[in-house]
């Protein structure tokens, strides 16, 4: 209960004060790792943390051609994402324990219509919009490091 409300917290923190949202986010970016997807590789900043998913890609004005972020979870469940403060058209594709991409979806710039898995994933990777479609990578492709 005590974790759910220090999340609560920081979610009305990034809502309340995007200048220190900005703040928080701001060493992220310095720190990527790179993963391949058939032969495409994509430089991921890893947002490991309740603190570092719930700030996502929030205030960011570009993300560079093959550069995306890496939601990962304390365990496999089903999960959501919207675009809160967001103005990058994204994809995201939602991977189980094994790597496996189950799903992608297209997300559009500050839209809160929740987008939700259907399966129970470990990871989450959100690239710029068509991404995934202009590298032919679709459902069924193992992502690896």
């Amino acid at each position: 209960m005590l974790r759910f409300s220090l999340y609560i917290i920081l979610i009305i923190s990034i809502v309340a004060f995007p200048t220190l949202a900005k703040k928080m986010i701001a060493g992220q970016e310095n720190s990527k790792k790179t993963l391949a997807i058939r032969d495409k590789k994509v430089f991921i900043e890893v947002a490991d943390t309740e603190e570092k998913r719930a700030a996502g890609l929030m205030f960011r004005e570009k993300l560079e051609k093959n550069d995306g972020m890496l939601f990962v979870f304390d365990t496999p469940k089903k999960t959501s994402f919207w675009m809160y403060n967001t103005v990058i058209p994204l994809s995201i594709a939602f991977i189980d324990e094994k790597g496996i991409i189950m799903q992608i979806e297209e997300m559009k710039p500050k839209d809160l219509t929740p987008v939700y898995s259907k399966y129970d994933i470990l990871y989450a990777l959100e690239v710029n919009k068509g991404w995934f479609e202009t590298n032919k990578i679709s459902i069924g492709d193992v992502v690896k490091q």
